[in-house]
């Protein structure tokens, strides 16, 4: 049985974006060969995650750690109808004053995926977004932390737009981050470093 506790965050998070620098001479990420891997210094991440006065120092260490530990992250995200279920809430906040709302499991996800992935493009952390379920009209995988901010941030916005659709093939997509993870582990052995897999799921696999 999986189960995946929902996180409630805030909406429309203003997150400061740190420099993004070029390095011509960094080995490519493993399985991103054909994209050119960014770096965004230490400083500059620290500063990003200070400037949302959201979290204390310590996790905004953490964070930073975090991000030379694990060399990747893989979001399985569970976009089965079931997620389209009106029980979900969301934390909005309208002129100066936060509140809880109704919403759908998908639009509370939502606001999660879109405060992750920003994190994660501002801090130069390479991630994959990969739904259950192919939507329509945005691609089942986003890559972040590549170096396009911008893009890649609005492509997440455009898998929180669709709607939620077919079933919870969630042992197949397992499956299949867990052979990525696998091909790369001599080199992430050799180098010290760890891959992460994040499963956000309403329910139980229905494969």
């Amino acid at each position: 049985r999986l189960e995946c506790t929902r996180e409630v965050v805030m909406v429309e998070a203003k997150i400061p974006m740190a420099q993004v620098v070029t390095c011509d001479d960094v080995t490519p990420m493993m399985g991103l060969a054909e994209t050119p891997r960014y770096y965004v210094a230490e400083q500059e991440k620290l500063a990003t995650l200070r400037n949302l006065n959201v979290f204390p120092d310590g996790i905004c260490e953490a964070f930073r750690q975090s991000c030379a530990d694990f060399q990747m992250r893989y979001w399985i995200i569970d976009n089965s109808g079931s997620m389209s279920r009106s029980d979900g809430q969301r934390l909005v906040t309208r002129n100066g004053a936060t509140r809880r709302v109704r919403s759908s499991r998908w639009e509370e996800l939502g606001d999660s995926l879109i405060f992750h992935a920003t994190l994660a493009a501002s801090l130069g952390a390479p991630t994959e977004f990969r739904l259950l379920n192919a939507p329509a009209g945005c691609p089942q995988v986003v890559e972040l932390g590549m170096g396009y901010k911008d893009a890649e941030i609005e492509q997440v916005r455009a898998m929180v737009a669709t709607s939620p659709v077919g079933g919870t093939p969630l042992c197949g997509r397992i499956r299949e981050v867990v052979q990525l993870v696998r091909a790369r582990e001599p080199q992430l052995r050799a180098a010290g470093k760890r891959a992460l897999i994040v499963i956000a799921s309403d329910g139980e696999p229905s494969d």
